[in-house]
């Protein structure tokens, strides 16, 4: 995603955006919106409601937290790289549970 108002790219922060992509697509075998640009419905809904990611990607409820973080529209207030990976580390199901399916 274009880092908007950024005077220098900052390849680690594209970085933990695109390494949370590649999540999204590994876990659901798709992609959270067609392009990160306010056309693209979804990825309009998303930053208008962070929640709204959790109606159409079929992950568990200990990812959801995680991929917000990840998905940081403001590429400065994203998770940094390191933060990703301990978290991605203390996560024991990517795909919904049981428990999930039931609260959704």
């Amino acid at each position: 995603m274009p880092e908007e108002g950024a005077s220098q790219f900052d390849a680690q922060i594209s970085d933990v955006w695109a390494l949370g992509v590649i999540l999204i697509n590994m876990i659901t075998g798709s992609v959270p919106w067609a392009q990160a640009h306010p056309f693209d419905e979804h990825y309009a809904a998303y930053v208008h409601d962070r929640n709204s990611i959790s109606r159409y990607l079929c992950v568990s409820n200990e990812l959801l937290p995680v991929l917000k973080r990840v998905l940081e529209p403001h590429p400065r207030a994203r998770i940094s790289l390191a933060q990703f990976r301990e978290e991605l580390e203390a996560i024991e199901h990517f795909h919904p549970t049981n428990d999930d399916l039931a609260h959704a």
